[in-house]
Protein backbone atom coordinates (compact mmCIF):
# COMPACT_ATOMS: atom_id res chain seq x y z
CA UNK A 1 0.00 0.00 0.00
CA UNK A 2 1.85 3.07 -1.20
CA UNK A 3 1.14 6.76 -1.60
CA UNK A 4 2.71 9.40 -3.89
CA UNK A 5 5.78 11.05 -2.32
CA UNK A 6 4.90 13.73 0.19
CA UNK A 7 1.19 12.84 0.11
CA UNK A 8 -0.53 11.81 3.29
CA UNK A 9 -3.74 9.87 3.53
CA UNK A 10 -6.83 11.78 4.47
CA UNK A 11 -6.97 12.27 8.19
CA UNK A 12 -9.77 10.74 10.22
CA UNK A 13 -10.97 11.94 13.59
CA UNK A 14 -9.68 15.19 15.03
CA UNK A 15 -6.82 14.87 17.55
CA UNK A 16 -9.05 16.17 20.33
CA UNK A 17 -11.69 13.53 19.64
CA UNK A 18 -9.04 10.83 19.43
CA UNK A 19 -7.57 11.76 22.80
CA UNK A 20 -11.01 11.82 24.43
CA UNK A 21 -11.91 8.39 23.03
CA UNK A 22 -8.59 6.87 24.01
CA UNK A 23 -8.70 8.31 27.50
CA UNK A 24 -12.17 6.87 28.02
CA UNK A 25 -11.17 3.50 26.59
CA UNK A 26 -7.98 3.52 28.62
CA UNK A 27 -9.90 4.24 31.80
CA UNK A 28 -12.32 1.39 31.18
CA UNK A 29 -9.55 -1.02 30.30
CA UNK A 30 -7.50 0.02 33.29
CA UNK A 31 -10.45 -0.57 35.56
CA UNK A 32 -11.56 -3.92 34.20
CA UNK A 33 -8.48 -5.66 32.89
CA UNK A 34 -5.27 -3.90 33.80
CA UNK A 35 -5.97 -3.75 37.51
CA UNK A 36 -6.68 -7.47 37.49
CA UNK A 37 -3.77 -8.46 35.27
CA UNK A 38 -1.09 -5.81 35.04
CA UNK A 39 -1.11 -4.85 38.71
CA UNK A 40 0.66 -8.11 39.49
CA UNK A 41 2.18 -8.89 36.12
CA UNK A 42 3.21 -5.89 34.01
CA UNK A 43 3.37 -6.42 30.26
CA UNK A 44 7.12 -6.55 30.10
CA UNK A 45 9.90 -9.03 30.72
CA UNK A 46 13.46 -8.34 31.93
CA UNK A 47 12.45 -4.81 32.86
CA UNK A 48 14.51 -2.68 35.22
CA UNK A 49 12.87 -2.76 38.65
CA UNK A 50 10.54 0.23 39.05
CA UNK A 51 12.01 1.19 42.42
CA UNK A 52 15.53 1.03 41.03
CA UNK A 53 14.48 3.33 38.18
CA UNK A 54 14.06 6.11 40.74
CA UNK A 55 17.84 6.04 41.02
CA UNK A 56 19.40 8.15 38.25
CA UNK A 57 22.53 6.00 38.29
CA UNK A 58 20.47 2.87 37.66
CA UNK A 59 18.68 4.58 34.78
CA UNK A 60 21.90 5.80 33.21
CA UNK A 61 23.38 2.31 33.48
CA UNK A 62 20.30 0.78 31.87
CA UNK A 63 20.27 3.29 29.01
CA UNK A 64 24.00 2.87 28.37
CA UNK A 65 23.43 -0.84 27.68
CA UNK A 66 20.71 -0.23 25.08
CA UNK A 67 21.22 0.00 21.33
CA UNK A 68 19.15 0.10 18.17
CA UNK A 69 20.57 -2.66 15.94
CA UNK A 70 20.46 -2.65 12.16
CA UNK A 71 17.13 -3.88 10.82
CA UNK A 72 14.76 -3.91 7.88
CA UNK A 73 11.02 -3.64 8.50
CA UNK A 74 8.01 -2.32 6.59
CA UNK A 75 5.92 0.70 7.55
CA UNK A 76 2.19 1.25 7.13
CA UNK A 77 2.65 2.64 3.61
CA UNK A 78 4.45 -0.52 2.46
CA UNK A 79 7.85 1.18 2.36
CA UNK A 80 10.92 -0.69 3.59
CA UNK A 81 12.66 1.15 6.43
CA UNK A 82 15.84 0.54 8.39
CA UNK A 83 17.79 1.98 11.31
CA UNK A 84 18.13 5.31 9.49
CA UNK A 85 14.47 6.01 10.28
CA UNK A 86 15.74 7.34 13.63
CA UNK A 87 18.50 9.54 12.21
CA UNK A 88 18.37 13.34 12.25
CA UNK A 89 15.49 13.88 14.68
CA UNK A 90 14.23 12.96 18.12
CA UNK A 91 12.00 9.89 18.22
CA UNK A 92 9.71 8.19 20.72
CA UNK A 93 9.75 4.40 20.24
CA UNK A 94 7.17 1.97 21.60
CA UNK A 95 6.16 -1.67 21.10
CA UNK A 96 2.51 -2.61 20.60
CA UNK A 97 0.00 -4.75 18.74
CA UNK A 98 -3.34 -3.61 17.39
CA UNK A 99 -5.49 -6.21 19.17
CA UNK A 100 -3.95 -5.50 22.58
CA UNK A 101 -6.51 -4.90 25.34
CA UNK A 102 -4.15 -4.50 28.30
CA UNK A 103 -1.29 -1.99 28.12
CA UNK A 104 -1.64 -0.64 24.58
CA UNK A 105 -4.87 1.41 24.90
CA UNK A 106 -3.44 3.28 27.88
CA UNK A 107 -0.07 3.76 26.16
CA UNK A 108 -1.74 5.07 23.00
CA UNK A 109 -3.81 7.53 25.02
CA UNK A 110 -0.65 8.81 26.69
CA UNK A 111 1.18 9.07 23.36
CA UNK A 112 -1.60 11.12 21.75
CA UNK A 113 -1.58 13.44 24.75
CA UNK A 114 2.19 13.80 24.42
CA UNK A 115 1.94 14.45 20.67
CA UNK A 116 -0.56 17.25 21.28
CA UNK A 117 1.57 18.69 24.07
CA UNK A 118 4.65 18.73 21.82
CA UNK A 119 2.82 20.61 19.08
CA UNK A 120 5.15 21.39 16.18
CA UNK A 121 8.28 20.21 17.97
CA UNK A 122 10.41 18.06 15.61
CA UNK A 123 9.69 14.76 17.35
CA UNK A 124 8.67 11.61 15.48
CA UNK A 125 6.95 8.48 16.78
CA UNK A 126 7.68 4.87 15.87
CA UNK A 127 5.46 1.96 16.93
CA UNK A 128 6.72 -1.58 16.29
CA UNK A 129 4.16 -4.38 16.40
CA UNK A 130 4.98 -7.58 18.27
CA UNK A 131 2.21 -9.36 16.32
CA UNK A 132 3.37 -9.17 12.69
CA UNK A 133 1.29 -12.24 11.80
CA UNK A 134 -1.87 -10.16 12.07
CA UNK A 135 -0.48 -6.62 11.93
CA UNK A 136 0.46 -6.46 8.26
CA UNK A 137 1.28 -3.16 6.56
CA UNK A 138 -2.27 -2.98 5.22
CA UNK A 139 -3.73 -3.64 8.66
CA UNK A 140 -1.50 -1.04 10.29
CA UNK A 141 -2.43 1.47 7.56
CA UNK A 142 -6.10 1.04 8.44
CA UNK A 143 -5.22 1.21 12.14
CA UNK A 144 -3.29 4.47 11.75
CA UNK A 145 -6.00 5.93 9.49
CA UNK A 146 -8.58 5.44 12.22
CA UNK A 147 -6.51 7.71 14.44
CA UNK A 148 -5.73 10.31 11.78
CA UNK A 149 -2.00 9.62 11.99
CA UNK A 150 0.25 11.39 9.47
CA UNK A 151 2.63 8.92 7.79
CA UNK A 152 5.63 11.25 7.99
CA UNK A 153 5.32 11.81 11.75
CA UNK A 154 4.24 8.43 13.10
CA UNK A 155 5.44 5.17 11.56
CA UNK A 156 3.97 1.78 12.39
CA UNK A 157 6.44 -1.00 11.60
CA UNK A 158 5.94 -4.69 10.93
CA UNK A 159 7.98 -7.53 9.47
CA UNK A 160 9.89 -10.62 10.52
CA UNK A 161 9.29 -11.51 14.17
CA UNK A 162 12.95 -12.46 14.54
CA UNK A 163 13.98 -8.95 13.51
CA UNK A 164 11.47 -7.39 15.89
CA UNK A 165 12.66 -9.60 18.74
CA UNK A 166 16.27 -8.67 17.98
CA UNK A 167 15.42 -4.98 18.42
CA UNK A 168 13.38 -5.49 21.58
CA UNK A 169 15.39 -8.19 23.33
CA UNK A 170 18.83 -7.97 21.76
CA UNK A 171 19.01 -4.18 21.50
CA UNK A 172 16.92 -2.96 24.43
CA UNK A 173 16.99 -5.96 26.76
CA UNK A 174 13.21 -6.41 27.04
CA UNK A 175 11.47 -9.71 26.41
CA UNK A 176 8.50 -10.47 24.18
CA UNK A 177 6.52 -13.53 25.29
CA UNK A 178 3.20 -15.16 24.50
CA UNK A 179 0.85 -15.13 27.49
CA UNK A 180 -1.53 -18.08 27.15
CA UNK A 181 -3.33 -17.16 30.38
CA UNK A 182 -5.23 -14.38 28.58
CA UNK A 183 -7.19 -14.97 25.37
CA UNK A 184 -7.95 -11.90 23.26
CA UNK A 185 -10.86 -11.69 20.83
CA UNK A 186 -9.71 -9.88 17.73
CA UNK A 187 -11.92 -7.37 15.85
CA UNK A 188 -12.37 -9.93 13.05
CA UNK A 189 -13.85 -12.40 15.53
CA UNK A 190 -10.77 -14.59 15.79
CA UNK A 191 -8.92 -15.22 19.01
CA UNK A 192 -5.28 -15.08 20.02
CA UNK A 193 -3.15 -15.27 23.14
CA UNK A 194 -2.01 -12.06 24.76
CA UNK A 195 1.54 -10.94 23.97
CA UNK A 196 3.60 -9.49 26.80
CA UNK A 197 5.87 -6.67 25.61
CA UNK A 198 7.62 -3.59 27.03
CA UNK A 199 5.29 -0.93 28.41
CA UNK A 200 8.06 1.67 28.27
CA UNK A 201 8.53 4.61 25.92
CA UNK A 202 12.11 4.94 24.64
CA UNK A 203 13.53 8.30 23.55
CA UNK A 204 15.98 7.95 20.64
CA UNK A 205 18.40 10.79 19.88
CA UNK A 206 19.16 12.09 16.36
CA UNK A 207 22.39 10.04 16.39
CA UNK A 208 20.36 6.90 17.24
CA UNK A 209 21.22 6.50 20.89
CA UNK A 210 18.71 5.53 23.57
CA UNK A 211 18.75 8.54 25.90
CA UNK A 212 15.49 8.17 27.83
CA UNK A 213 13.03 5.58 29.10
CA UNK A 214 9.63 6.30 30.62
CA UNK A 215 6.67 4.34 31.97
CA UNK A 216 4.09 4.28 29.19
CA UNK A 217 1.33 3.31 31.62
CA UNK A 218 1.99 6.27 33.92
CA UNK A 219 0.43 9.50 32.67
CA UNK A 220 2.63 11.70 34.84
CA UNK A 221 5.80 9.97 33.69
CA UNK A 222 4.63 10.31 30.08
CA UNK A 223 4.07 14.04 30.57
CA UNK A 224 7.53 14.27 32.11
CA UNK A 225 8.86 12.73 28.89
CA UNK A 226 7.15 15.49 26.90
CA UNK A 227 8.80 18.14 29.08
CA UNK A 228 12.18 16.45 28.71
CA UNK A 229 11.76 16.26 24.94
CA UNK A 230 11.00 19.97 24.73
CA UNK A 231 14.20 20.66 26.64
CA UNK A 232 16.20 18.29 24.42
CA UNK A 233 14.82 19.87 21.25
CA UNK A 234 15.69 23.37 22.50
CA UNK A 235 19.25 22.36 23.39
CA UNK A 236 19.80 20.25 20.26
CA UNK A 237 17.24 20.83 17.48
CA UNK A 238 19.64 19.08 15.05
Amino acid sequence: MTHPPGQQRKKGLSPGTIVLILVLVGSIVAGTIMVAILATRRSRVNDVDSAAMQNDAALREALASMTIPDFQLTDQTGATVDRSIFEGHWTVLEFMFSACVTACPVMKGNLFTIQQDLGDAPVNFVSITVDPEHDTSEHLAAYSDRFGVADDKWRFLTGDIGTITAICEGGLGFGVTVDDSLTITRPDGGTMSNIMHPSRFFVISPDVKVVGMYDGLDREDSLRMARDLKRLVRSNPY
